[in-house]
């Protein structure tokens, strides 16, 4: 996840962690030659379920959307996974006397990433702007940014340069 503190929220977060889960699943898939099978995500935001696992991309209006990086790079890498994926969602911070395992790997879970948050290991802080993902497609730039540049061609494609 960034560490733009202008962008970053609790569903980024989400995102980001999804977007981690993901890839490392592909990675294990690659890694073992996995090429069928099913993989059960749990997650305690809905939004970040329905963004990622459900909601189809149309038009250009999600490509405004602050958290478009993170959605778009996990719908690309589940497009590479040779396996089903099914999400469910989680009560989070549940205070249930009876949690389901899944309650309680979430408590787990949230109490790391607070952990974490307190205390980062000095050898990984987050870069204060995100870094552009392998197959960027679009990048859009508001009026005032595109009068302050100048534009350069280079072949067919047209840079907007400070």
């Amino acid at each position: 996840m960034c560490g733009n503190r202008e962008t970053s929220s609790a569903y980024r977060s989400k995102l980001s962690g999804l977007v981690s889960l993901l890839f490392l699943i592909h990675r294990i898939c690659e890694y073992h030659k996995v090429t069928s099978g099913k993989v059960t995500i749990f997650c305690d935001n809905k939004g970040a379920i329905r963004n990622v696992f459900h909601r189809q991309l149309l038009g250009i209006s999600h490509f405004i959307h602050t958290d478009a990086d993170l959605i778009m790079a996990a719908k690309d890498i589940i497009k590479l996974l040779p396996i089903q994926l099914a999400a469910k969602w989680v009560k989070g911070h549940s205070t249930s006397k009876n949690k389901t395992p899944q309650e309680e790997m979430n408590i787990h879970a949230d109490m790391l990433a607070a952990d974490y948050a307190s205390f980062p290991h000095p050898k990984h802080m987050p870069k204060p702007m995100p870094l552009i993902r392998p197959g960027y497609k679009v990048r859009l730039i508001h009026k005032r940014c595109r009068d302050m540049c100048r534009k350069k061609e280079i072949g067919r494609t047209t840079y907007l340069l400070k």
